[in-house]
């Protein structure tokens, strides 16, 4: 069934038709749209200068900005009546929550080396799934200064748009922040995956067979109570690179260790290190077998990589939960799902799928049954197609940006 927001055209059209209620027309308002972005494989290996392979999906943020009559900020965000105002010589980012906290940190890094003459009014709409975590927060911040950039003519180029948004994340988030995400918002094509080399600092793109395939975001509706975890990971990580360095001279991280070498020290290291140094060099060598899938044309080879990637996050890791493990077995046992894994670093227990489409609606279904059975709950399934990077919106057309 459609809804309001279910397309790019409807959700700018439900943003620019609040804009124009609260703030009046605007000759001047810009109008940009940035899609969420998932992680397939590579999860948490870009503190150690791994490879994070991603996908924009067509689940948007959409923002329409306009010029106010002072310097402050004004925020109407899709699920309020009323702006939110926003004085940013006296706020401050950790008193506010999501949006307002990301537009006052942005705005106050514009302020260090742009001139910004007036605030601005602020119109959002989104139909991203609640609880996708650091993949709808990119969207939000790859459309949001992609409109300043327009609306105040700054004439920011792409590699500092990413460098900002990145900057700003880590204050928030710290090292669990990455540019693959926000790469993902910006520069994503249709039918492609991308996979961002933090060691390299550059992408490459692969194809996504959209012809075949699509994804599915499997929501339980529970809160991640294992959320808090992943930056524990990055310190155990840590550790067990300062340890393996008195076995090993000049390893600058994990990316540096080989599984044997690993595998040889298993008794030098605490068990809890080690099973986090475990998982990610065996996802650093998953990534590696995903791109040689992927460039000789084997998707379904590549799919079935994210149940492997589940497991090791599940078993070494330890950030998985009952439930997403249970949708992870189930999902190996019906025909047509190619692969499925949890969405690490959300506030809500979500997994993601690769499936066929011809077998979509009947895997759907069994999973649905047999997780309610289990957990007398009902999954919420989201639909997901690729989709490209941000896009300015104008005269009712998208017209693509990058």
């Amino acid at each position: 069934m459609e809804t309001l927001k279910d397309t790019p055209e409807k959700l700018s059209a439900l943003a620019e038709e609040r804009f124009s209620k609260t703030f009046g027309n605007d000759n001047t308002k810009v109008t940009t749209i940035a899609p969420a972005s998932v992680i397939l494989l590579g999860d948490h290996t870009h503190y150690n200068d791994g490879n994070i392979l991603t996908c924009s999906v067509d689940r948007y943020f959409c923002i329409v900005l306009g010029f106010s009559k002072d310097e402050k900020i004004y925020v109407l965000t899709d699920s309020s009546d009323h702006p939110v105002v926003i004085d940013h010589m006296t706020d401050h980012f950790d008193n506010l929550k999501f949006p307002f906290n990301r537009i006052l940190q942005l705005v106050q890094f514009l302020k260090e080396n742009y001139n910004l003459p007036n605030g601005f009014v602020c119109s959002t709409a989104s139909n991203i799934p609640g609880g996708l975590g650091l993949g709808s927060t990119s969207a939000f911040n790859c459309a949001f200064l992609n409109a300043m950039n327009r609306l105040f003519k700054l004439n920011i180029d792409e590699n500092e748009i990413i460098d900002l948004i990145f900057r700003a994340e880590r204050n928030f988030i710290g090292k669990i922040a990455n540019k693959a995400l926000i790469t993902a918002s910006l520069k994503s094509n249709t039918g492609k995956i991308i996979n961002y080399d933090f060691r390299a600092n550059k992408i490459d793109e692969y194809n996504f067979d959209d012809e075949k395939f699509e994804l599915i975001i499997i929501d339980t509706g529970i809160e991640n109570l294992k959320n808090v975890l992943c930056k524990e990971r990055i310190e155990e990580c840590e550790v067990g690179v300062k340890g393996l360095r008195l076995y090993i001279w000049g390893i600058r991280n994990l990316r540096d260790v080989n599984i044997d070498f690993l595998e040889k020290h298993v008794h030098m290291l605490p068990k809890r290190i080690y099973s986090r140094c475990f998982y990610n060099v065996s996802e650093k060598i998953r990534v590696e077998k995903a791109l040689q899938y992927l460039s000789a044309g084997e998707f379904e080879n590549f799919a079935r990589l994210l149940f492997e990637s589940h497991y090791g996050l599940a078993a070494d890791y330890e950030i998985s939960s009952d439930e997403l493990d249970f949708i992870v077995e189930q999902a190996k046992k019906i025909e047509g799902v190619k692969g499925c894994k949890l969405i690490s670093c959300s506030p809500k227990l979500l997994s993601v799928a690769i499936i066929e489409k011809s077998k979509k609606e009947n895997a759907i279904e069994i999973i649905k049954e047999s997780y309610k059975e289990k957990f007398h709950s009902e999954l919420i399934i989201y639909n997901l197609k690729t989709s490209d990077g941000y896009y300015n919106y104008s005269e009712n057309n998208f017209v693509e940006s990058n």
